[in-house]
């Protein structure tokens, strides 16, 4: 039986293992892991994380270097206990990380706003605004505010502030059809 992984992502990179905080080195290893899990489940080609790495600041060797964060992601992943899910994979496309929807905070985050799409159509007002409510108790402010990339920066943080914003919008407007008076979004309850 393997121990479970969890990671989140709003505002810091965390990882924990068995409920218990993975210390997380800086710097490459930890942007190379942010990377991953924003396209949690995906492949991504290797030229993606090279520039999400290093930029215009390329290393001599761009792809011995990526191998050997790699390698030593693994290592500090796989450290002390036996999983399968969360391992990183290799493939023709590129790299993954294979997570549970239940062990990503950004993936419980997306399937919630699916969910409440899916409610906003039937028209179950409630329960999209109880849904959303949860959606947005999982943020935690700025995306990877703790990872240097200026690549992730630039083209996933502003992609996961909207997804954000839009979930707020969507929140104030069904409480606003529920004839709800909203002065706090759950994510301004649960930082306080």
């Amino acid at each position: 039986m393997g121990c479970e992984v969890s990671f989140r992502v709003p505002e810091t990179l965390d990882v924990a293992v068995a409920d218990r905080p993975v210390e997380m080195p800086t710097g490459k290893q930890r942007v190379l892991l942010a990377s991953l899990l924003v396209d949690a489940n995906q492949a991504v080609p290797v030229e993606c994380l090279v520039d999400r790495l290093w930029g215009a600041c390329l290393p001599s060797r761009p792809r011995s270097a990526l191998h050997t964060l790699l390698t030593r992601l693994r290592q500090t992943l796989d450290a002390g206990r036996t999983w399968s899910v969360g391992a990183v994979h290799t493939s023709a496309s590129g790299y993954s990380l294979r997570v549970r929807t239940d062990h990503l905070d950004l993936l419980r985050f997306q399937g919630l706003l699916a969910v409440s799409r899916r409610l906003a159509d039937e028209k179950d007002l409630e329960a999209e605004r109880g849904v959303l409510a949860d959606t947005l108790a999982l943020w935690r402010g700025t995306p990877l505010a703790d990872v240097h990339s200026d690549a992730l920066d630039r083209d996933v943080v502003p992609a996961l502030t909207e997804r954000w914003i839009s979930a707020i919008e969507q929140y104030h407007d069904v409480c606003l059809r529920l004839g709800r008076q909203v002065l706090q979004t759950p994510y301004e309850v649960s930082a306080r």
